[in-house]
């Protein structure tokens, strides 16, 4: 008999912990149910009723739930097939609807697949009930991208009021504000920081100019004369020269005044000169380079007249 049947499934179903059996003696049906409660007060009640020994029906709050639209199993043979199907079902959510503001008082046009229910809750014509996944089903999803696109177009029965715009506006406007506050302490920050970089790199290119001076070579040449310190930078330019890639030395370049005191130095002495040259004392320029030197130049006696012409200007 099926109360026999109702014992042997309270005993050896397995079944979640918020399903209850119950057994209608007058109908002589077997149930198995589960109430959730809603945070507006409301129960949703899943139920399951055996037809017979091999089928099964689902309930939604007493409305039948088709199983071409769900994709449950009506048939089952053991027992295991049963707690199957009720954790699969238990695993279902309930459709919620649209219960948006925006969506719920609407003139829906005949062509239009949504219905209101009873409880004011916007809902599709082909609503399955339950759904997989989502707290919505598939039909009212769709419905609701589709109103999300076209609400435009479709004429609210209460319109909104000016207070109410003028509300929503003057909230949007302060949470622009509110952003920019943020934004703008966000920058102070940031400036503040990179102030702060500023000042830090000020101070380490003061102290690199610093020590540039005091370790550079004019600040450790200051103690000689003029013609020693250009004697000092002949030796440093003749040092630069690499030797294997210019062998005559032809890019070497002298200085104006050194060259004149080479010149008085070779008029005086061409055996000094050459002895100096020789063993590298000064850095000399060859005698090839003196006779050109010597050469451009009129030696001739008497005054010069460009001299006597620069000394006239000047006085």
């Amino acid at each position: 008999s099926n109360f026999v049947t109702f014992q042997s499934l309270v005993t050896l179903s397995m079944v979640p912990k918020n399903w209850i059996w119950s057994f209608d003696e007058i109908k002589q049906m077997i149930y198995c149910m589960s109430m959730d409660q809603l945070p507006n007060g409301n129960l949703n009640i899943k139920s399951v009723r055996f037809q017979n020994k091999q089928e099964v029906m689902y309930y939604v709050n007493g409305t039948i739930i088709p199983s071409t639209t769900t994709a449950l199993s009506n048939h089952f043979t053991t027992i295991e097939d049963i707690s199957q199907l009720i954790k699969v079902f238990n695993d279902r959510k309930i459709c919620s609807g649209i219960p948006q503001e925006r969506f719920r008082n609407v003139n829906l046009s005949s062509r239009l697949s949504a219905t209101l229910d009873k409880a004011g809750v916007l809902r599709s014509k082909y609503c399955r009930t339950i759904s997989e996944k989502n707290r919505l089903c598939v039909k009212c999803l769709f419905l609701k991208k589709y109103l999300s696109k076209r609400s435009s177009k479709i004429e609210v029965k209460i319109p909104i009021s000016k207070e109410k715009k003028k509300k929503s506006k003057l909230a949007e406007k302060q949470k622009k504000l509110d952003n920019s506050l943020k934004q703008v302490k966000v920058l102070k920050g940031k400036q503040m920081v990179a102030c702060k970089l500023i000042k830090d790199l000020r101070k380490e290119c003061q102290i690199m100019v610093q020590k540039e001076k005091t370790n550079g070579l004019d600040y450790q040449l200051r103690h000689l004369s003029e013609t020693e310190k250009v004697v000092v930078k002949m030796f440093i330019a003749k040092s630069k020269i690499d030797p294997e890639c210019n062998r005559h030395r032809k890019t070497m370049r002298y200085d104006h005044s050194f060259l004149i005191q080479c010149v008085i130095l070779r008029m005086k002495s061409y055996s000094a000169y050459v002895h100096i040259r020789k063993i590298g004392l000064l850095p000399l320029p060859s005698q090839s380079t003196m006779r050109r030197m010597l050469s451009s130049s009129e030696c001739q006696f008497g005054f010069n007249s460009l001299a006597l012409e620069q000394i006239s200007d000047a006085f």
